[in-house]
């Protein structure tokens, strides 16, 4: 379902399906699903190329991507409080960042401990042998 907080997910869905069906030339028709609609678009093999490189940009720019879009923009310029809006989004990103940071720290931090242990646990097997 769209909300507000979910709107850079759809848009980062969208993207990923229009690169899809831009790279594969495959647009089934949702009445009738044999039938392809990208099938006689005269799309040419250069364009194509284009396009998924423009997208494969797009999804790679992340939630600055909305800026990309003269609409969209518009509405952040002119809604009442624009930053606080942004800088909310933001902040979520950077929260999900950071604690997807943390997550792999904490993670490589166990490895490297369980390096030492076995480390210590076979030079002491060597001691005793």
């Amino acid at each position: 379902m769209f909300q507000e907080r979910n709107l850079i997910f759809w848009l980062h869905d969208a993207l990923g399906t229009l690169k899809t069906v831009i790279s594969s030339r495959q647009l089934p028709y949702y009445m009738i699903p044999e039938r392809n609609l990208m099938e006689e678009c005269g799309l040419q093999e250069e364009q194509q190329h284009k396009w998924v490189a423009d997208i494969t940009d797009m999804i790679g720019e992340g939630p600055k991507v909305i800026l990309r879009l003269p609409k969209m923009r518009q509405a952040i310029i002119c809604h009442p409080d624009p930053m606080p809006w942004i800088l909310e989004r933001r902040k979520g990103l950077i929260g999900q960042r950071m604690l997807e940071h943390e997550w792999m720290n904490r993670a490589d931090v166990q490895m490297r401990t369980r390096s030492i242990r076995l480390g210590l646990i076979s030079s002491e097997t060597q001691a005793h042998n």
